[in-house]
Parts: structure tokens; C-alpha cells; sequence
């Protein structure tokens, strides 16, 4: 859906953007270990298929089935979801380099870390609550608050809408404390999210400091580049009024750009169910 991931952070051109960042390593279930040397790809053939239990969907190289670092099956909800994350695999050439596979990192880590320790990934996501970007702001210069009201008074009115709390947004982060009602109907809403919902949120809380914004991307409040625009403000000032700095700016801005896709797209073919 190219609307819903806004235009060119879409489905079909997303993992074009992936090849930057990434943080687990993976194995095949040929007891083949990877621990950051350089792998060559050795398969040819990448397919889906569900598993043999009925209930979701793996991914085959050569039909042997992806395995994630603990070794469990990966194995995802959706179809639609089980054949981007093949498009990773697939697309890697001489050299299988995991660290542009975000799809697949974003799977594994809910099957082996989040599922398995769901509340100290919900207290990492809280704690954003009391420094969230969209809240916490600066007040000068005038140029940059301008931008910040421009992109963030919008998701500041979108959770009172959705959740009928309206956020405290303030300049002064050393005397600021978040409405308590708010956290404490976040926390709620957390504790009911499956691990690869959680998972999605933790990485976008975690790329755009922001929970407000985590929460709009899941809700489709926000496109996958209103995200990345939303979570660039101040780079993007910085840019306005000192130029791009080559080497720094252009890949701070496609790793973030491409953790919010692959975190926004997942998310969204979550509700693809079969």
C-alpha cells in the first residue's frame, strides 16, 4: 500500500534503503554459526511456506528453514509478511550481509528477545514517555520551534483524539513530568501488544525518541515518511541552515529512514492476517 507507507518508503522499493544498519546475526539449521565474518551465499532457491502446525509462515533457502540466533523457527503471522522478508534473502548477492535484512532482525528479535522478556522491552519503551521528542522541545531558535509546532502539534492533537488525554508539552525537561493518566493508559495499552508488535514499536521508539510517534505509525496516523520527518526535525533544521554535511547527514538520514520503513511496513502487513 504506497499511500499507506507514503509514497517512495513502500513495499516495493524499501529494501533498496536497507543497507546501512542491522544488529543480529542469523543462522541456517544446517548448524552453520555467523558471528560477523564475511558468509557467502550458498543457496539458490528462496520460498515460503507454511508451517507444518498451520499457524504462520517460514522462510526456506534451498527448502531447509530459516533458523533465528537461539535457534527457534522463524516463523511469522502473515504470508504477505513471510515474502519480504524471503525479498531480503533473495536479494543478497555473492556475500549474504545481515546487516541489511531489518525485516529479518525485527522477526527474530521478537521470537527470541521480546517474547521471551516482553516487560523489560515494555519498561525500555516507557521510559521515552518523560523525554518523548514530540513533547520535550526547544525554544529557540525560532526557525526550529517553528518546524517543531509545524510537525509536531499535529501528533500532539492526534493523541487526544485517539486516547482523549491531551499531552503536556513543554521547553524545561529538567522540571517536566508527563500527565500521569497518559502513562499510565500507554502502559496499559503495551502490556496487551503481541512480541511483534512490541518489537515494532520498541525499534520505532527507539529510532524517532518518541512513543507519540511509535504510536502513530501503528495506528496509520502517520505514513513511514511522516515518521522519518517527524523523528529529522533538528537535522533537518541543521541542514536548512548549514548545508548537508556528506558523510554524516546523508547516512544518519537513510539509517533512520530505513528503520522506520522496515518497522512501519511490518506493522502493517501484521494485519494482513491469512
Amino acid at each position: 500500500n504506497a499511500e499507506y507507507m507514503g509514497g517512495d518508503l513502500n513495499t516495493q522499493t524499501y529494501p533498496y534503503m536497507f543497507r546501512f544498519v542491522g544488529r543480529r546475526l542469523f543462522s541456517l539449521d544446517t548448524g552453520v554459526k555467523l558471528t560477523g565474518q564475511k558468509i557467502r551465499r550458498t543457496y539458490k532457491v528462496v520460498d515460503v511456506r507454511q508451517h507444518a502446525s498451520g499457524n504462520g509462515f517460514e522462510i526456506t533457502l534451498d527448502g531447509r528453514a530459516v533458523v533465528t540466533p537461539t535457534r527457534q523457527k522463524l516463523i511469522v503471522p502473515t504470508s504477505q509478511l513471510a515474502s519480504m522478508i524471503a525479498l531480503e534473502w533473495d536479494m543478497q548477492d555473492t556475500e549474504v550481509k545481515h546487516q541489511s535484512m531489518l525485516l529479518t532482525t525485527l522477526a527474530a528479535t521478537a521470537i527470541d528477545d521480546v517474547g521471551t522478556e516482553p516487560l523489560k522491552y515494555m519498561r525500555e519503551i516507557l521510559k521515552f514517555i518523560e523525554t518523548d521528542a514530540v513533547c520535550v522541545r526547544n525554544d529557540k531558535p525560532a526557525g526550529l520551534v517553528r518546524m517543531q509546532n509545524e510537525v509536531w502539534d499535529p501528533l500532539v492533537e492526534f493523541t487526544h483524539q485517539k486516547f482523549g488525554i491531551r499531552p503536556v508539552v513543554t521547553t524545561e525537561l529538567v522540571k517536566f513530568q508527563q500527565n500521569h493518566q497518559l502513562v499510565d493508559l500507554f502502559q496499559d495499552l503495551l502490556t496487551d501488544f503481541e512480541p511483534f508488535e512490541m518489537t515494532c514499536v520498541h525499534s520505532l521508539v527507539n529510532t524517532s525518541k518518541s512513543l507519540i510517534v511509535a504510536l502513530a505509525v501503528r495506528d496509520g496516523f502517520i505514513s513511514a515518511r511522516e515518521a522519518a520527518t517527524a523523528a529529522l526535525v533538528e537535522e533537518s533544521f541543521q541542514i536548512q541552515q548549514c548545508g548537508l554535511v556528506e558523510g554524516y547527514h546523508d547516512l544518519f538520514l537513510a539509517k533512520t529512514q530505513a528503520k522506520i520503513a522496515a518497522a512501519s511496513i511490518f506493522l502493517h502487513l501484521l494485519k494482513k492476517r491469512d
